[in-house]
């Protein structure tokens, strides 16, 4: 028994070290020499290893993602270079994809420049004015160059300095943002050491940074003014620490308004992306790759001096990539069987191309409230073209004074900026192209003509009120008169007042919509089709005079009793109405309104309503001559109210 006691006690991890304390397995009992037994900072101890150990493994399988992510780009790049490139329609308003370097004309040059800073130890640094097509030299021309070669090329879209850091990794590994080691606890040059640690032996890893001036541009509200913003002075320390780093190379991209910027980084030389000089335009413009657009002579010189006689030569060239671009887009068609030329002037030749391209652009790229925001940044430029560009605060400031909304200013200069509709120029701001000018002024003429038929709907629909409100009190007056006249004498100033209050709502009425129809007739067939004018008038005045007149009848001929007085009154009213509303009609289309032409109207309602109330007796109170004064009066003082104060411009 005390052999298997002693074999058992061998076998205990228990372990007494020298200061009194006592291991237990992995655990630890505090102790002193004074033989004090406590027990330790176990867990601290725990949590210490276990931490470690997660790091370790995070560390682990990050790395390996990374790896398999940079193969995965790799192999997805190279399938992208080698794909067919679209051909239904060759060229198109976006920068050139990675299969489309076919369409990259006339920058050969540039381009094996370019491909030589890659080898030198030293950063590139490419700059151009915009629309020199700057991405899509690096898109379609100096990757797939690279991607051949074995090298992983990143393009890294700039879009604000506060994200620069996390935009890189996201180029390099989408999951990025979410990792515990590459982006936690690994600064930017570390993390570019591991990627470059993943690209296979010998193969370099290249980040593009294209769009640089957005860093300055748009990084906030309001444009940087100084270099050393925090992320700014961030980013350079991580760069310089790449710089020892042998299989990573830098590509920078920015507009040359910009070119100041790049200061903190010492460039040694600077490669400027220089426009296209005539003859290749030209040629561009005719090319089989861009379609083989069938233009001819006269029209191929007139595009090409319409594109560059506005611009400061460089080189002796100046036109931008990106208005041949807009102009190549007006004229290809799918109906390959007309020709270019044709389509040329049938849009107005380059000047209605690029309205067409403006209206495009601001139809289909910005959302409807923003519309008036972008429209009105390029009427600021409009006017401002030819003198000094002017600077983001001025724009913004402009805006504010004619109460536009400013809090989506940024997004909307940017959008102007990528689509070619505003150019930045020595870090101010002007129109991207003179051709933009035609269009901006036929909407601008547009907006005048729309707002001149707005004001003068307005004002017309104010003068039919007011012709109305003139046409109810005439009628109600008039009415209450024609009462008087025509029905049972009345012998105190009490019943006159009552007969005349109860009878007038229904002449008030009856002016009314007799004037208000024939007010909106008139606004609606003026010139075209007058004569529906004319019968809508007609038919208007029967209907209100002949259920004036019927109502009348059964008030006040006291016949309630019999349905048949009242139908045929409505018959004469509807007659001696019929007259009237023709009358209007008619003084109303005259040049000018007289008052003999009122009182004939008048006078022949009149006779109209003796003659049907002779035929059809419903007027049985009164002498004729009070019939033909009722008659004369009622359709009189409507029309004297409703012809003698319209306003000029409603005649």
């Amino acid at each position: 028994m005390d052999n298997e006691k002693d074999e058992k006690d061998k076998n205990k991890p228990n372990v007494q070290a020298k200061d009194g304390s006592i291991a237990i397995g992995e655990f630890r009992v505090g102790g002193n020499v004074n033989g004090n037994i406590h027990i330790g900072d176990t867990h601290e101890h725990i949590e210490q290893a276990t931490d470690a150990k997660n790091q370790e493994e995070f560390r682990i399988n990050e790395l390996k993602e990374l790896k398999a992510a940079i193969l995965d780009k790799m192999a997805s790049l190279q399938t992208k270079v080698a794909a067919p490139p679209v051909t239904d329609k060759p060229y198109h308003l976006r920068p050139l994809a990675l299969n489309e370097g076919n369409y990259l004309l006339g920058r050969a040059d540039v381009l094996k420049q370019l491909r030589k800073t890659v080898d030198l130890p030293q950063a590139a640094f490419l700059i151009g004015r915009a629309g020199m097509g700057r991405t899509s030299l690096l898109q379609a021309g100096l990757m797939p160059i690279l991607i051949r070669e074995g090298d992983l090329p990143v393009l890294v879209h700039i879009t604000s300095g506060k994200e620069l850091d996390l935009s890189i990794r996201r180029s390099i590994l989408t999951r990025a943002a979410s990792m515990t080691y590459l982006k936690e606890r690994t600064d930017l040059a570390k993390f570019l050491e591991h990627a470059t640690e993943a690209v296979p032996e010998n193969k370099r890893l290249v980040l593009l940074l294209d769009g640089f001036e957005n860093l300055f541009e748009l990084s906030t509200t309001e444009p940087a003014q100084d270099d050393e913003t925090e992320w700014m002075r961030d980013f350079i320390s991580a760069w310089e620490l790449t710089q020892t780093n042998q299989r990573l190379h830098w590509v920078f991209s920015i507009d040359q308004a910009f070119k100041t910027r790049l200061t903190p980084f010492q460039p040694d030389d600077i490669l400027e992306v220089s426009p296209l000089d005539r003859d290749t335009a030209a040629t561009i413009l005719v090319h089989p790759e861009q379609g083989g657009l069938k233009l001819e002579e006269t029209d191929l010189i007139e595009i090409v001096d319409d594109l560059g006689n506005y611009r400061d030569d460089i080189d002796g060239a100046s036109i931008n990539p990106s208005e041949l671009q807009v102009v190549i887009w007006g004229l290809l068609e799918r109906d390959r069987r007309r020709s270019a030329s044709e389509i040329y002037r049938e849009r107005e030749g380059v000047n209605g191309i690029f309205q067409q391209y403006l209206e495009s652009t601001i139809d289909n790229h910005f959302i409807p409230e923003l519309r008036s925001v972008a429209w009105q940044i390029l009427t600021f430029l409009k006017e401002e073209y030819g003198k000094q560009p002017v600077s983001w605060d001025w724009i913004k400031s402009k805006l504010d004074t004619y109460g536009f909304e400013t809090n989506k200013f940024p997004d909307v200069m940017r959008d102007l900026r990528e689509h070619h509709l505003i150019r930045p120029k020595e870090e101010n701001y002007e129109l991207a192209n003179v051709n933009l000018k035609w269009g901006i002024q036929k909407w601008l003429n547009k907006q005048s003509l729309l707002k001149e038929a707005h004001d003068k709907s307005i004002r017309q629909l104010e003068n039919i009120r007011a012709s109305a409100l003139r046409g109810m009190l005439a009628g109600g007056l008039g009415f209450g008169v024609f009462r008087w006249m025509v029905g049972a004498p009345i012998h105190n100033l009490e019943s006159v007042l009552f007969l005349f209050l109860l009878y007038a709502p229904i002449g008030a009425l009856t002016g009314l919509l007799l004037t208000f129809f024939n007010d909106v007739f008139i606004a609606r067939y003026r010139g075209v089709h007058p004569m529906r004018g004319y019968l809508l008038s007609v038919a208007t005045g029967a209907v209100m005079f002949g259920l004036a007149l019927a109502i009348y009848v059964y008030l006040a001929e006291a016949i309630q009793e019999a349905l048949l007085p009242v139908f045929l009154a409505a018959i004469v009213g509807g007659t001696w109405g019929a007259t009237a509303g023709l009358g209007i009609a008619w003084v109303t289309h005259s040049p000018s309104v007289k008052i003999g032409k009122i009182t004939l109207i008048a006078g022949a309602s009149a006779i109209i309503l003796y003659l049907f109330n002779f035929l059809f007796p419903v007027l049985n109170r009164a002498p004729d001559f009070l019939i033909l004064g009722g008659g004369f009066l009622f359709p009189f003082v409507i029309l004297m109210a409703v012809l003698f104060w319209k306003p000029s411009d409603a005649e």
